[in-house]
């Protein structure tokens, strides 16, 4: 009888062992199986930046604007109100000159809302910031060349985190940049 219980385990650590492997190449197969993000690059014609968007998104703003651009994801059906899916660039001149280190740091300083996670890098000319939240999570990166800013923003609610969250956001907003 002992002989049946220690074979009976043996069988059953087995197939244990068959099930973690098989669990592990679904896994891995998910993971392969993971579509890629395709992008569309647009280019700020006037000022000569460009970023890239996720193919697929429709421009939603006046195409003649001749500073920026606004996408969003839209439903086909467009029974999903409200539609909050979205990104935008706009570039803007100075009235006052070129932007320093000190009207940099003024403007992250004064214009990023108090509960934002925020980062400044003055050598690079840029901040970002985010405002995650259970509605609409918005998230920002903003650069400086002369008398030029560019702002981007990238902003969701959950349901359309996966196709704009993550690596695709950080993507949108690290592609934008002065040709």
């Amino acid at each position: 009888m002992s002989f049946a219980a220690v074979a009976a385990l043996l069988l059953m650590a087995s197939c244990g062992g068959n099930k973690g492997g098989n669990a592990n190449a679904e896994a891995a197969n998910e993971k392969e199986a993971a579509p890629e993000v395709a992008y569309e690059q647009f280019t700020v014609e006037k000022y000569n930046v460009s970023i890239d968007y996720v193919k697929g998104m429709r421009r939603t703003d006046d195409p003649v604007m001749d500073n920026g651009a606004i996408w969003t994801l839209v439903p086909e059906d467009g029974d999903d109100w409200p539609i909050f899916a979205s990104l935008s660039i706009g570039v803007y001149e100075a009235y006052e000159g070129e932007y320093t280190d000190e009207k940099i740091q003024k403007a992250f300083d004064e214009d990023i809302p108090a509960e934002a996670e925020k980062k400044l890098d003055l050598e690079k000319k840029e901040y970002t910031y985010g405002i995650p939240s259970e509605t609409v999570s918005e998230y920002h990166r903003v650069f400086f060349k002369g008398n030029l800013e560019v702002n981007v923003t990238v902003s969701y609610s959950p349901k359309w985190e996966p196709q704009l969250g993550g690596e695709v956001r950080d993507h949108i907003m690290n592609s934008a940049k002065f040709n």
